[in-house]
């Protein structure tokens, strides 16, 4: 079962055109091959899953265990079962080869048709915690005590008069960034990207700090939000909300008319944002701004169109670099009152989304390039370049498709495959196929760089409230601009990641 600990034997495959000879275990395809001899330790032994009858014999199929049968299940009288009920159940006897495994219910959850009794059971089968237990909620509101919308805190610029936005989705209820830009007297672009400033309502090591490590992030379901941190702070004090004084980290960058980077610096800073769009609305103002000159300030509409005018430029500059952008739609399930789906929407990934990317991804860049540049361990986010072998099956399926393509180790050919199918009901196949390809992005402090972005340094710092790796940088952050020594242990940072 997914996550047992167990035994192998590793297997020795014959050197194809070799007969007789042996090479070492590693197969030529890099990986290792084996056969399992013995489960050392389970995991887990309590499942959900669906409860089925024939009347005669019971048997329950395992939500994500991928088995191919059904457990069994003993005496089930007196249990108020029907068929397709979720259940939770705990394995008496894992099943293998020869037997299908036994198990007990422990709890009857309800009708799989039920959306509550769902989401419920995904809840439990991803050990998904519902509530925040009171010593947490406790250390929060003491946390909110702290903070006072009326006073800049020593240490802080006082950025309340600088015209600020946001830019979310419109069912948004955390605001992790906000943006402000306008141009100095040498004609340079000054950039200014605002992060909720997480670290000051979570001290290291306090009960807040635990149970937000021990969830890692927030979690998105179709009908909830399981948060990283109680709502007191990820809702309300935390978030970058509008017409609210709120603590942040400053990311300042200079750019040059041409977009070239030639300034960074990150500091602790007090905000106040002036407007919450959504990405539809932003949308129509670039389509057709002028009904918005009437409902925003000056300073807010020509926010805007400078946000849209420089960014348009950096991902440009990033695309002209080598960087990779896949085409990947995202589906939104859309829910009735009652919670039961009604239907689905593709979410494109519009010039507002692109907008707010570019900043975020040239935060984050810039922060990672600062840490590194000053020689600290810091939570890298690193992409490793492709498999060979992958990438030789994707240039047969790029081929087998009939789409010219040379060797798809460039990342340049890569990109203008990508290119040459859009609009083509080839699109969606090819990029997840590209996708499919690709190295898993993992945190780590070693260098490394980031293949599909094509950038030397990079880390996690945009998304503190609903990320715990974006926490643990902010941290070092801290210690930077206070003046504190910020010698971090390499292993026990990569631990957080």
């Amino acid at each position: 079962m997914d996550g047992d600990t167990v035994r192998v034997r590793l297997r020795r495959p014959m050197q194809s055109g070799g007969r007789g000879r042996k090479e070492s275990p590693r197969h030529v395809s890099g990986r290792l091959e084996g056969e399992v001899i013995e489960v050392v330790a389970r995991k887990k032994r309590e499942f959900t899953g669906t409860f089925q009858s024939d009347g005669q014999k019971s048997f329950v199929w395992l939500d994500g265990a991928k088995l191919a049968r059904p457990v069994s299940i003993g005496d089930v009288r007196g249990l108020p079962l029907e068929n397709n009920d979720k259940v939770v159940v705990e394995l008496v006897k894992f099943p293998d080869e020869f037997q299908p495994g036994e198990a007990v219910i422990l709890k009857v959850l309800g009708s799989m048709r039920n959306p509550a009794v769902d989401t419920t059971a995904v809840m439990i089968q991803f050990s998904l915690p519902e509530e925040f237990p009171e010593a947490v909620l406790q250390d929060a509101r003491a946390q909110a005590d702290r903070f006072s919308e009326e006073v800049i805190p020593e240490g802080r610029k006082d950025l309340t008069g600088v015209p600020t936005l946001t830019i979310d989705p419109v069912d948004a209820r955390d605001f992790d960034d906000a943006i402000s830009l306008s141009k100095n007297e040498r004609g340079n672009w000054e950039l200014q990207v605002h992060i909720a400033d997480v670290a000051f309502f979570v001290p290291v090591g306090s009960v807040l700090d635990e149970e937000a490590r021990q969830r890692g992030n927030s979690v998105y379901l179709p009908d909830r939000v399981i948060p990283m941190l109680p709502e007191t702070i990820s809702n309300h004090l935390a978030s970058l909300q509008p017409d609210r004084n709120r603590l942040a980290k400053t990311v300042f960058m200079e750019y040059s008319p041409e977009g070239v980077l030639l300034h960074a610096e990150v500091f602790n800073s007090v905000i106040r944002n002036a407007y919450r769009f959504n990405y539809e609305q932003i949308d129509q103002y670039l389509a057709d701004p002028q009904p918005w000159a009437e409902r925003l300030s000056p300073a807010i509409f020509q926010l805007v169109r400078d946000m849209h005018s420089l960014a348009m430029q950096l991902r440009q500059i990033r695309k002209r670099n080598g960087s990779v952008e896949l085409t990947l739609p995202e589906v939104k399930v859309d829910l009735d009152k009652l919670g039961k789906v009604k239907g689905a929407h593709v979410v494109h990934h519009t010039q507002s989304h692109q907008m707010i990317e570019e900043f975020m991804l040239a935060a984050n860049q810039a922060v990672a390039s600062w840490l590194d540049g000053l020689k600290l361990p810091f939570l890298r986010r690193a992409h490793a370049p492709p498999d060979a072998l992958k990438i030789r099956r994707l240039n047969q399926f790029i081929r087998a498709l009939g789409i010219p393509s040379e060797q798809m180790e460039d990342r340049f050919e890569i990109q203008r495959v990508i290119d040459s199918v859009k609009g083509k009901t080839t699109e969606f196949a090819v990029n997840y196929a590209i996708l499919k390809s690709m190295s898993k992005a993992v945190y780590q402090c070693e260098f490394e760089r980031h293949y599909a972005l094509n950038m030397s340094h990079y880390c996690h710092f945009t998304s503190p409230i609903r990320r715990y790796p974006d926490l643990v940088v902010h941290r070092i952050v801290d210690k930077l601009v206070q003046g504190k020594q910020a010698h971090e242990n390499t292993e026990a940072l990569e631990v957080l990641g």
